[in-house]
């Protein structure tokens, strides 16, 4: 569970998030909608601790996000920034299980978290899994960097800073849902 209490990021004299506070329960799916400049990129960046917070309480499963290590709390949390993020030097594949291999997860493991990730966002194993990001349309790196977010995310929140039009299924509607939540965690 995520939870925010009244959380404030201040740049200056200007807020930049003022008093937020939400509560979002394991497994739901929540979504910041705003104007451009209203604090939803701020408000993730501060949960992930890319920036810190100036007020409030933030709390990941009951815990304070300080009293996280920064890299350890990263690990818990995958985060989609606005741009695709993927190593343009390496594969989809070796992209989506990049961070399982520096977790030492073992071979075998890695592959089925790939395989499974790239078969639940639509990505054809044969046509994508050796292409590199340039290779890939808007959607596709997108959907790429998505699997990546979720092969890493141990509590499995994700937290996604971006339109998410390109993850739409072109079968069923929304990805969101049907695809990303029933996750199996493999810890």
């Amino acid at each position: 569970m995520i939870e925010l209490d009244g959380v404030s990021k201040y740049f200056g004299d200007e807020a930049a998030v003022d008093g937020i506070s939400l509560t979002i329960p394991d497994g739901s799916l929540c979504v910041l909608v705003g104007t451009s400049g209203c604090g939803k990129s701020t408000t993730l960046r501060m949960i992930n601790r890319l920036i810190e917070h100036n007020a409030g309480e933030i709390r990941i499963d009951g815990h304070q996000i300080r009293s996280f290590n920064e890299e350890a709390l990263r690990r818990r949390i995958g985060y989609a920034i606005q741009n695709t993020g993927l190593f343009p030097h390496w594969t989809v594949s070796r992209n989506i299980g990049v961070v399982p291999r520096l977790l030492k997860w073992d071979r075998v493991a890695i592959e089925r978290r790939v395989e499974m990730l790239m078969e639940l966002l639509d990505l054809d194993i044969d046509e994508f899994a050796d292409k590199y990001p340039h290779q890939l349309s808007g959607g596709q790196a997108q959907r790429s960097r998505c699997s990546w977010n979720c092969s890493i995310s141990i509590s499995m929140s994700l937290l996604i800073n971006t339109r998410t039009n390109s993850l739409a299924d072109r079968r069923s509607g929304s990805v969101w849902r049907e695809r990303l939540l029933p996750i199996p965690r493999f810890f």
